[in-house]
Formats: structure tokens, C-alpha cells, sequence
């Protein structure tokens, strides 16, 4: 499952900021909770760290 464009952006730049902060194996619990978003709604459009991390690597910086 792909996010939509115009909500993928914010967990992205969430997840670079903390995986440069804290690590590749930071809990996904601290992207959701930097993104601003439950858990539940990042793991919805990212159902795993895999597909969160090649969003992650794609997205432009």
C-alpha cells in the first residue's frame, strides 16, 4: 500500500528525522509520535518498517 501523496510527506520527513536522530531501529512508535499521528494511522499506509524505509530512500531531500 502507497500513502497519498499529499499525507506521505509528513511521516517521511518524521521518519528521517528521527532514524538520522536515533537510528535505523528507532521504534516506529517515536515516528508516529513525531509526525504527529497514532500508531495506527502510520502503520495503515506504512505496514512495516521496509515499506516506510524505501519511502524514506525515494523521497527527495
Amino acid at each position: 500500500m502507497t500513502a497519498p501523496r499529499k499525507y506521505s510527506n509528513v511521516p517521511i520527513a518524521a521518519a528521517q528525522a528521527v532514524f538520522q536522530r536515533d537510528g535505523i531501529h528507532a521504534p516506529l512508535d517515536h515516528v508516529a509520535a513525531e509526525a504527529g499521528v497514532g500508531s495506527g494511522t502510520l502503520y495503515r499506509h506504512f505496514p512495516d518498517r521496509v515499506e516506510l524505509w524505501k519511502s524514506v530512500l525515494t523521497e527527495p531531500l
